[in-house]
């Protein structure tokens, strides 16, 4: 029985060694790796330096990064990110199938209490009534999987979201690009117009949604506006209402009426607080651009706007 027990506590150790030297060894490969593509950003131009505090892989493969402080030319200090996490990393391609990153908290290299920043109403407020001075409690995470035996398909999502005020949220979804040539152009900062029109003889959007979650942003901009202009609440909501429905009038020609009544609705209904307002399309024939575009260059050209949101399956909502 004692001998059962100590080769049981021998065995325990010698596994915990193993696993202790493969995250060792998981750790350098990361740091290999991640070093060498912040150095490929640095060649490209993207930022002028980057260091970090440390890197930890843990068993399930996710990656921990702490103050990631990205330079640029373009500011005269970095900008910190005090968490970042990589997860769902695909590494049996080379451009990765798979992939989720997900940040937490930005210093930035700016007294966000300066003077020159009290004049932008209700940011000033929050970030005043959270007491930051040179970071904001914000977190953002991007995802995307990409599937080349199903035509192409990839589905990526863009998450940001700040403590007490709210959550912007956009996703979509494409086919029949090939994963290296959507990475290529929405990489390159003048894509190739040719590259474009041939991608887009075959390339499918099949939805798109962008929404925003209240968690404070409309009270807080509600309260600000009636200490500014000392008008009730109530008032400065529909004095917003107001001024939204002057400028949908002057916008939409009157063949959109009936979706203007819906769209101030919605809106309406967003002010009251606490609501998610999600625009999104699903176009007809699965979004294929090449049967979708006739249709829609034909309904502007008889101004038939009403036909376009139909075609796009356009719809805005405030839940």
């Amino acid at each position: 029985m004692k001998k059962g027990i100590i080769i049981t506590a021998g065995a325990v150790c010698i596994v915990a060694g193993c696993v202790t030297f493969a995250q060792i060894k998981a750790n350098e490969y990361a740091k290999t790796q991640l070093d060498s593509y912040l150095a490929k950003l640095k060649t490209q131009g993207v930022i002028s330096q980057a260091n970090y505090q440390t890197i930890d892989v843990s068993l399930f493969g996710s990656v921990e990064l702490t103050n990631l402080a990205l330079h640029s030319a373009d500011l005269p200090e970095s900008i910190t990110l005090q968490k970042v996490t990589i997860s769902d990393f695909d590494v049996q391609h080379d451009i990765p199938h798979s992939m989720k990153v997900r940040l937490e908290g930005v210093k930035l290299p700016i007294n966000l209490q300066d003077e020159k920043f009290n004049h932008s109403g209700v940011f000033a407020e929050y970030v005043s009534n959270l007491g930051y001075t040179d970071q904001l409690p914000l977190t953002a995470e991007v995802q995307y999987q990409y599937d080349a035996q199903n035509a192409h398909t990839y589905t990526s999502s863009l998450d940001i979201g700040l403590t007490q005020l709210g959550n912007y949220h956009i996703s979509a979804t494409t086919k029949n690009i090939p994963l290296n040539v959507l990475m290529e152009l929405t990489a390159n900062k003048t894509p190739n117009q040719a590259q474009i029109a041939s991608v887009l003889q075959t390339a499918a959007l099949p939805n798109l949604a962008i929404s925003f979650k209240d968690e404070g942003a409309v009270s807080t901009y509600i309260n600000i506006s009636a200490k500014e202009t000392g008008m009730a609440q109530q008032k400065v909501k529909a004095r917003v209402n107001e001024v939204l429905a002057m400028q949908a009038d002057m916008l939409l020609p009157p063949q959109l009426d009936a979706f203007k009544v819906q769209l101030l609705a919605e809106i309406e209904s967003f002010m009251d607080g606490n609501k998610t307002l999600k625009v999104s399309i699903n176009p007809e024939h699965q979004g294929e651009v090449n049967k979708l575009q006739p249709e829609v260059i034909a309904a502007l050209m008889k101004q038939d706007f009403a036909n376009i949101i139909k075609l796009l399956k356009l719809e805005i909502k405030a839940s």
